[in-house]
């Protein structure tokens, strides 16, 4: 039986690899996002992966070649070098620059495995920067009431000064019954906005770390 090399996930408990141990070569296989990303909103884009390396069959090549897509997956293009397995020891991370595709606007993001029957590949976290990149800010949440009655008000238009709207949650206000909105907003000081055909409008300021 083959050897785990790669036991443990680099981010426990999950982990995707590609079988090289008893696949002939040139055997490949291609993993792929199936969802295409809009790379219009996003400067310098920085593909990043962790791969598991080991000396064992040196001279067996087996590696993995990051691709990308245009066109729905009908044709592949390589980005960057192949990352050899045998190069190095254990987890290793690697980086392949991707802002030559920051023009695309349905990009499609694979990993091509290539088998010269040596040892399994083994990636984990793999992540596109800055598309993953935390924002400064938190999650606003209230609820609308009608002035008059003081009865909950849905069917709100509700957004902030950047124009970014709110969403009407499918829970309910506990103590009102009255559908919760609620938006990620950033950090900074920022006014709320809502409106409803009928009546008046209402602004609120919030500010957030």
């Amino acid at each position: 039986m083959e050897p785990n090399y790669a036991s443990a996930a680099h981010s426990a408990p999950n982990l995707v690899y590609f079988n090289s141990f008893d696949t002939q070569s040139p055997n490949s296989a291609r993993l792929h996002r199936i969802v295409p990303l809009d790379m219009t909103k996003v400067s310098d884009p920085i593909l990043k992966f962790w791969m598991y390396h080991e000396p064992s069959y040196g001279t067996s090549a087996d590696s993995v070649q990051v691709q990308v897509s245009t066109n729905g997956g009908t044709a592949w293009v390589n980005a960057g070098s192949p990352v050899q397995r045998s190069t190095g020891s254990g987890w290793l991370e690697h980086s392949v620059n991707l802002s030559a595709y920051a023009s695309q606007t349905s990009l499609l993001i694979g990993f091509l495995g290539i088998s010269d029957y040596g040892m399994d590949v083994h990636l984990d976290d793999i992540s596109l920067d800055p598309l993953c990149a935390p924002r400064s800010g938190g999650l606003v949440v209230g609820t609308l009431t009608n002035g008059d009655n003081g009865l909950p008000l849905s069917g709100v238009s509700i957004q902030n000064n950047l124009g970014e709207v709110f969403l009407s949650a499918s829970v309910s206000d506990p103590l009102t019954g009255g559908s919760v909105y609620e938006a990620f907003s950033p950090a900074g000081s920022h006014v709320i906005t809502a409106t409803r055909s009928g009546y008046g409008t209402q602004m609120a300021l919030v500010w957030l770390r």
